[in-house]
């Protein structure tokens, strides 16, 4: 899907520009230019493109965030947890 492509972004530091449902489910915090229609999203990748300097710690600050919260060490943690909450609900609603 092209939630994915935010990850991949910030794999690569760079900043992205998107809307709510572009980013729906992924924790990009202020370190994305989350925008609710066209104007903004226009606004914000001139100010992107006339700021180098800000695009580029813009996917810095994505890229730390997203492998602090995304890696696969964190990712595999979290699955084996709600794996057993699954698991002892299961067992709850059985008994």
């Amino acid at each position: 899907g092209t939630r994915t492509r935010i990850l991949e972004a910030a794999a690569l530091a760079r900043a992205v520009v998107t809307t709510p449902i572009g980013a729906e489910g992924i924790d990009v915090g202020g370190d994305a230019f989350v925008r609710e229609d066209a104007v903004g999203l226009a606004e914000a990748v001139r100010q992107l493109l006339d700021n180098p300097a800000l695009a580029r710690e813009s996917g810095r600050r994505l890229r730390d965030r997203c492998a602090s919260r995304y890696s696969e060490d964190r990712v595999a943690v979290e699955l084996v947890r709600e794996v057993g909450r699954f698991i002892t609900s299961r067992k709850e609603v059985s008994a």
